[in-house]
């Protein structure tokens, strides 16, 4: 009797063991799944280049500069906002490039100086807005001297350098 008992206690636990083993399997093989599927989707995946992304950059801080020059205070508060975006795709998309740690560049030295051109937007302080402007531009130069690519040197736009775009305010 007591090895019936052993016997049908085993069976039991046996039993009570299997869904588990069975739940495991299901989750591993889901898992699986989502591991092939996320492989896939990497492979589809555009990811623009450094220099793709750095046009961005460079796009929006100009167009900050003639909202500014133009004293078109909510387009520079738009532009400024959405050259700090444009830093920050950076930063996810390229954290390190060719060994140098663009995301730590961009935070010490470009984001800091979005937040001055910020303060004197908020302000509409066009001296303050200049002044910030040109400290912008040199972190931008800084930048890249940090990171070995001297050659490019960015400067405070002159002229109409975007003509398709009005950047005076509206009444």
């Amino acid at each position: 009797m007591k090895q019936l008992i052993l016997i049908l206690l085993a069976v039991t636990t046996l039993a009570a063991c299997q869904p588990a083993s069975n739940e495991s399997a299901a989750l591993r093989n889901e898992l699986t799944d989502l591991k092939t599927k996320q492989a896939a989707l990497e492979k589809t995946q555009y990811i623009p280049h450094l220099g793709w992304a750095m046009v961005q950059v460079q796009t929006y801080h100009a167009k900050l500069y003639f909202a500014g020059a133009a004293k078109n205070w909510e387009l520079a508060s738009y532009y400024t906002h959405e050259l700090e975006e444009a830093l920050e795709d950076v930063e996810k998309l390229h954290p390190e490039h060719e060994g140098i740690k663009i995301a730590e560049l961009i935070k010490a030295m470009a984001l800091p100086q979005v937040e001055n051109v910020e303060k004197a937007v908020e302000q509409k302080d066009a001296v303050a807005f200049s002044a910030a402007f040109e400290k912008l531009t040199t972190s931008c130069n800084q930048c890249h001297q940090a990171a070995g690519k001297s050659i490019i040197r960015i400067k405070v736009p002159q002229g109409a350098g975007l003509p398709n775009q009005d950047f005076t305010p509206q009444p």
